[in-house]
C-alpha cells in the first residue's frame, strides 16, 4: 500500500456511525430512509465496512434536515448504544485508578471513536482542555457528536464521585451557532479555534470508584489490538501503528519503518514534519504508553519490560522512564494501587494555549 495515496485521500469512517445517526433520528420519529438521497446512498453502501467522509457528511446533513435539531450530533452521542470497541474503551477508562489515567486511555485510543479527528490533551495550572483536531472536512454534526461522546465517557468515569453532577465547559469555533447550555451537562460555552471540552485540572487526580487495576493491562492490550487491525488514516497513524507492532523486535530505526511504506527515511521525515511530529517523538510516545501498560502486570519483571518496549538494557529504560514521569519504574509500580499515574500526566502535558 502506498503511503502517499493513504494520506492524500479523505478519511474513511466506519459504518457504525450510520447506526448512531439512525438512533438519534429514531428519538425524533425519523429515519434516514425518509430521505430519498440518504436512501440511495444507503443502498450503495450495503455490506461496506466504511464510507468516505463526503458520504458521512451527507448522512449528517440529511439527518439534520429531517430532525430540525441543531444539537442532533450531541444528542446522538448521548443516547446511542456503543459498538463493542467503544464499550471496551469505556470499561478501560472506568477501570483506571484515577481520571488522569482514564483520560490518557481516551486520548490514546481515540481513533476507535472516529477517523475524522484526533484528540489532544492540554494542561494549564488550573484547567484540562481536550481538543478535537479535524481530519479533512468533517461535518459539524460529526464533530459535535464526537464531543458529546467524550463528554459522555468523562461523566461515566466520574459517576459516583463528588463531581458527578458538575458540568463541563464546551469550546466551539461557532459558540453562537446554537445554545449549548440547553445540554444538561454543559456549564458554559467558550470560543476557540476548534471543538473541545474544559474541566478543572484537579479532576485528573480524582480516584475512580470502579478502579480495577488487575484488569486494566489486559483491556488496554485488547484495545491496542483493535487499533493495530484498523486501516491507517494518515502517515502519523500508520507510523505509530507500525512502531507499536514492531516495538519488541529489537533495535528499531527509521529505515525499518520507512521500507514497508515504500518511502525513503528522508521522505518519511518530511511527511512527519508536515504533521508537526518526528519519528523519534512517535517512538518515544509508543515506548512510554506500552511501558505504562506493561507495568500494571506485576508478573512481568522490569528487565523484561525494558526489552519489550525496545531498550537495549534496563538502565536505559530507567533513565527514559524518569524523563517521562519524574520517577523510576519501580516507584511507579508501587504507586499503582493508590493513584495510577497522576504524576505522569503532570510531567508530560504541554501548556494550555489561551482561547481566542
Amino acid at each position: 500500500m502506498n503511503i502517499q495515496h493513504d494520506i492524500g485521500g479523505e478519511p474513511r469512517e466506519r459504518m457504525e456511525w450510520i447506526g448512531v445517526i439512525e438512533q438519534g433520528l429514531a428519538a425524533c420519529g425519523q429515519s434516514l430512509s425518509c430521505s430519498p438521497v440518504a436512501s440511495r446512498l444507503l443502498a450503495q453502501c450495503q455490506g461496506a465496512e466504511s464510507i468516505d467522509q463526503a458520504s458521512c457528511s451527507l448522512f449528517w446533513e440529511e439527518a439534520q434536515t429531517l430532525s430540525g435539531d441543531a444539537l442532533l450530533g450531541m444528542r446522538c452521542a448521548r443516547g446511542a448504544a456503543l459498538p463493542v470497541p467503544l464499550q471496551m474503551l469505556e470499561l478501560t477508562g472506568a477501570a483506571s485508578a484515577d481520571l488522569g489515567t482514564a483520560v490518557g486511555h481516551l486520548v490514546r485510543f481515540f481513533s476507535l471513536l472516529s477517523t475524522q479527528a484526533r484528540l489532544e490533551q492540554r494542561r494549564s495550572a488550573s484547567r484540562i482542555m481536550l481538543l478535537l483536531h479535524p481530519r479533512g472536512k468533517p461535518h459539524v454534526q460529526q464533530q459535535e457528536a464526537l464531543l458529546g461522546l467524550v463528554a459522555r465517557l468523562l461523566q461515566r468515569f466520574v459517576s459516583g464521585t463528588e463531581h458527578a453532577r458538575a458540568g463541563l465547559s464546551i469550546v466551539s469555533p461557532e459558540p453562537e451557532r446554537v445554545d449549548y447550555r440547553r445540554l444538561e451537562w454543559c456549564a458554559d460555552c467558550r470560543h476557540g479555534n476548534t471543538y473541545g471540552l474544559l474541566f478543572p485540572a484537579d479532576w485528573m487526580q480524582l480516584p475512580l470508584p470502579g478502579a480495577t487495576p488487575a484488569l486494566l493491562g489486559g483491556m488496554a492490550g485488547a484495545l491496542q489490538g483493535f487499533i493495530a487491525s484498523m486501516p491507517a488514516s494518515d502517515v502519523v497513524d500508520r507510523v505509530r501503528r507500525d512502531i507499536v507492532l514492531r516495538l519488541g523486535s529489537g533495535h528499531l530505526t527509521e529505515q525499518d519503518i520507512a521500507e514497508p511504506l515504500k518511502v525513503s527515511p528522508r521522505h518519511l521525515r518530511r511527511l512527519l514534519r508536515q504533521h508537526n511530529t518526528t519519528y523519534e517523538q512517535l517512538l518515544d510516545q509508543a515506548r512510554r504508553e506500552e511501558a505504562l501498560r506493561l507495568l500494571a502486570d506485576t508478573r512481568k519483571s522490569l528487565t523484561a519490560i525494558s526489552y519489550e518496549v525496545g531498550f537495549l538494557d534496563p538502565s536505559s529504560f530507567t533513565r527514559a522512564f524518569r524523563r517521562w514521569t519524574g520517577i523510576s519504574p519501580s516507584d511507579y509500580r508501587r504507586r499503582l494501587p493508590q493513584s495510577a499515574s497522576a504524576s505522569v500526566h503532570r510531567h508530560v502535558e504541554p501548556p494550555l494555549r489561551r482561547l481566542a
